[in-house]
Protein backbone atom coordinates (compact mmCIF):
# COMPACT_ATOMS: atom_id res chain seq x y z
CA UNK A 1 0.00 0.00 0.00
CA UNK A 2 2.84 2.44 1.30
CA UNK A 3 3.95 1.98 -2.66
CA UNK A 4 0.57 2.73 -4.68
CA UNK A 5 0.67 5.94 -1.52
CA UNK A 6 3.46 6.89 -3.20
CA UNK A 7 2.86 6.76 -6.67
CA UNK A 8 -0.48 8.62 -5.84
CA UNK A 9 2.18 11.71 -4.58
CA UNK A 10 4.09 11.89 -7.44
CA UNK A 11 1.39 11.82 -9.87
CA UNK A 12 -0.14 14.42 -7.57
CA UNK A 13 2.81 16.30 -7.89
CA UNK A 14 2.62 16.29 -11.78
CA UNK A 15 -0.75 17.27 -11.91
CA UNK A 16 0.05 20.36 -9.67
CA UNK A 17 3.13 21.41 -11.81
CA UNK A 18 0.89 21.15 -14.72
CA UNK A 19 -2.02 23.17 -13.29
CA UNK A 20 -4.22 20.29 -13.70
CA UNK A 21 -6.32 21.44 -10.41
CA UNK A 22 -9.32 19.26 -11.16
CA UNK A 23 -7.19 15.85 -11.32
CA UNK A 24 -5.43 17.19 -8.02
CA UNK A 25 -8.74 17.79 -6.19
CA UNK A 26 -10.30 13.81 -7.11
CA UNK A 27 -6.19 12.29 -6.45
CA UNK A 28 -6.64 14.18 -2.73
CA UNK A 29 -10.04 12.21 -2.43
CA UNK A 30 -8.82 8.96 -3.50
CA UNK A 31 -5.01 9.26 -1.37
CA UNK A 32 -7.36 9.86 1.67
CA UNK A 33 -9.47 6.52 0.31
CA UNK A 34 -6.39 4.75 0.46
CA UNK A 35 -4.76 5.93 3.34
CA UNK A 36 -8.38 5.34 5.60
CA UNK A 37 -8.74 2.21 3.87
CA UNK A 38 -12.01 2.84 2.04
CA UNK A 39 -10.89 0.76 -1.09
CA UNK A 40 -12.71 -2.43 -2.63
CA UNK A 41 -10.51 -4.52 -4.86
CA UNK A 42 -7.49 -3.39 -7.11
CA UNK A 43 -7.57 -0.10 -4.67
CA UNK A 44 -10.81 1.38 -6.62
CA UNK A 45 -13.03 3.96 -5.17
CA UNK A 46 -16.57 5.41 -6.80
CA UNK A 47 -18.08 8.61 -5.15
CA UNK A 48 -21.24 10.04 -6.79
CA UNK A 49 -22.25 11.69 -3.54
CA UNK A 50 -24.38 15.35 -3.70
CA UNK A 51 -26.61 17.50 -1.48
CA UNK A 52 -29.84 16.22 -3.74
CA UNK A 53 -28.53 12.49 -2.93
CA UNK A 54 -27.89 13.28 0.72
CA UNK A 55 -31.84 15.12 1.19
CA UNK A 56 -32.80 11.74 -0.79
CA UNK A 57 -31.62 9.31 1.87
CA UNK A 58 -32.76 11.95 4.76
CA UNK A 59 -36.14 11.65 3.28
CA UNK A 60 -35.89 7.45 2.37
CA UNK A 61 -34.63 7.27 6.32
CA UNK A 62 -37.33 9.73 7.45
CA UNK A 63 -34.50 11.59 9.81
CA UNK A 64 -36.39 15.14 10.34
CA UNK A 65 -37.05 17.62 9.07
CA UNK A 66 -37.46 15.70 6.12
CA UNK A 67 -39.17 12.37 7.84
CA UNK A 68 -43.03 13.29 6.17
CA UNK A 69 -41.98 13.60 2.66
CA UNK A 70 -42.45 10.00 1.92
CA UNK A 71 -45.27 8.29 3.18
CA UNK A 72 -44.16 5.02 5.18
CA UNK A 73 -46.08 1.88 5.63
CA UNK A 74 -45.94 -1.52 5.67
CA UNK A 75 -47.35 -2.81 2.20
CA UNK A 76 -45.91 -3.26 -0.96
CA UNK A 77 -48.96 -2.51 -2.88
CA UNK A 78 -50.18 0.69 -3.94
CA UNK A 79 -52.42 3.38 -2.43
CA UNK A 80 -53.68 4.36 -5.12
CA UNK A 81 -53.81 1.70 -7.50
CA UNK A 82 -54.73 -1.45 -4.85
CA UNK A 83 -57.90 -2.40 -6.77
CA UNK A 84 -56.33 -2.31 -10.37
CA UNK A 85 -53.47 -3.33 -11.59
CA UNK A 86 -50.26 -1.58 -11.05
CA UNK A 87 -46.78 -2.17 -11.34
CA UNK A 88 -44.94 -1.74 -7.80
CA UNK A 89 -40.81 -1.60 -7.93
CA UNK A 90 -38.46 -1.50 -5.24
CA UNK A 91 -36.24 1.19 -6.19
CA UNK A 92 -33.69 1.17 -3.00
CA UNK A 93 -33.74 -1.24 -0.21
CA UNK A 94 -31.82 -0.37 3.39
CA UNK A 95 -32.06 -1.74 6.98
CA UNK A 96 -35.67 -2.07 7.79
CA UNK A 97 -37.82 -1.62 4.72
CA UNK A 98 -37.42 0.09 0.78
CA UNK A 99 -38.58 2.96 -1.40
CA UNK A 100 -40.94 1.80 -3.43
CA UNK A 101 -42.80 3.19 -6.56
CA UNK A 102 -45.35 2.50 -8.71
CA UNK A 103 -44.85 2.54 -12.13
CA UNK A 104 -48.69 3.11 -13.12
CA UNK A 105 -49.19 6.30 -11.03
CA UNK A 106 -45.78 7.11 -9.95
CA UNK A 107 -46.29 7.03 -6.18
CA UNK A 108 -43.75 6.64 -3.86
CA UNK A 109 -43.50 5.07 -0.09
CA UNK A 110 -41.16 3.98 2.18
CA UNK A 111 -42.10 0.10 3.09
CA UNK A 112 -41.09 -0.46 6.45
CA UNK A 113 -40.21 -4.23 7.61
Amino acid sequence: MDRLLDLVVRLGREFSRRGMREECRRLRLYYLALEHGLCAGKNRIEVAWDEDLVVEWLRILQVPPHHGHYPARPSTLCARCEHRPGTVVTKLVFPGGARMECLQCGARWIRID
